[in-house]
């Protein structure tokens, strides 16, 4: 594993996370990527453990997630650092950054993660026009100087919001997509505001939910394994038809021959200003090929211009279609 300085930190993370989404088993309706015993998931936390990754991204929606990440690091806190989120309790509420219910969130968020402190806490998703967002951060602000957070950060659901917020919320690090079809964040407005203001990147859906796999290409194949409950069976067939063809021309225009999932994980670790890039699983062979030692070797220089020139052709059909929910 490889290491890098998150933000204005002394904090030095994996270069892929674990995000634990895919291991909190399943959630109301189509939010959630079914069923995962607990057993099943400590397993994966445990081997993404014992392989380097000593940074774990969580959220209160991601069902028995906190939960089972308190259990398993209990006796082993120090050694790693959990990221969790504050805004939203589940997908069928609206996101309240509230005085009142960011303090009573971020106790439930202790008790569940079993812990005394949180590293790192990200607003999640919040709109910069949101009334309640200033009084929201403010109270982070409080218990961050009560010592019960150490870095307060955000979860954006588009990169450019990271310059629209209200210039008196600092943030240390931003979590954003970042993948092969979405580039957003590659914008110089964007780029400049975090170097001028040092803030640690976390790149988020870099198999864009597990989709940009070559089981993916295989349309039918990955559509008829989908459970009821996975909150990917949303996405239309045209959306899927349009990532497939992009995901295509790439693989025949680079030089790379990896699988489309190694060449998604090899592109994130080609960018220096991302900090770390989260990846999700939902066994032990994903987790081993993700953290294979080549998928931290860049793509060439040229790979990666034809991998921007091709997303000068827009690969998603609408960024709100269906309402994106992470």
């Amino acid at each position: 594993m490889k290491y890098r300085t998150i933000g204005n930190s002394k904090i030095k993370i994996s270069r892929l996370s674990l995000g634990t989404w895919t291991l909190g088993g399943k959630t109301p309706g189509k939010t959630s990527y079914g069923y995962i015993s607990k057993k099943a998931a400590k397993n994966i936390i445990a081997e993404a453990y014992n392989l380097g990754i000593n940074y774990f991204d969580t959220s209160p929606t991601y069902g028995f997630s906190q939960e089972i990440l308190g259990d398993y690091f209990k006796k082993k806190r120090e050694k790693v650092f959990f990221s969790s989120k504050v805004g939203i309790e589940n997908y069928y509420k609206k996101k309240n950054f509230s005085k009142k219910f960011i303090n009573k969130q971020i106790f439930k968020i202790l008790k569940e993660l079993n812990t005394d402190y949180i590293d790192f806490i990200k607003l999640y998703n919040p709109d910069p026009k949101d009334i309640n967002l200033s009084e929201g951060y403010e109270e982070l602000r409080r218990l961050q100087e009560r010592g019960l957070i150490k870095f307060i950060g955000v979860s954006l659901q588009s990169p450019i919001d990271l310059i629209k917020f209200n210039k008196n919320l600092k943030f240390d690090v931003a979590q954003c997509n970042f993948n092969l079809l979405d580039l957003r964040i590659l914008n110089y407005k964007i780029l400049n505001y975090i170097k001028s203001n040092n803030i640690g990147i976390i790149g988020r859906t870099i198999y864009s939910f597990g989709v940009f796999t070559e089981d993916f290409l295989r349309y039918k194949k990955f559509k008829l394994n989908l459970n009821k409950s996975d909150h990917r069976s949303r996405w239309s067939k045209r959306q899927i038809d349009k990532w497939i063809e992009g995901l295509i021309e790439i693989k025949k225009k680079i030089e790379e021959k990896d699988k489309i999932e190694n060449l998604a994980t090899r592109f994130v670790n080609s960018f220096n200003f991302i900090s770390s890039s989260l990846i999700g699983v939902q066994n032990l062979k994903e987790l081993k090929n993700n953290l294979n030692k080549e998928n931290f070797l860049s793509l060439r220089e040229k790979s990666i211009k034809k991998i921007v020139n091709i997303n000068k052709k827009n690969f998603f059909i609408d960024y709100k279609s269906p309402k994106r929910i992470i």
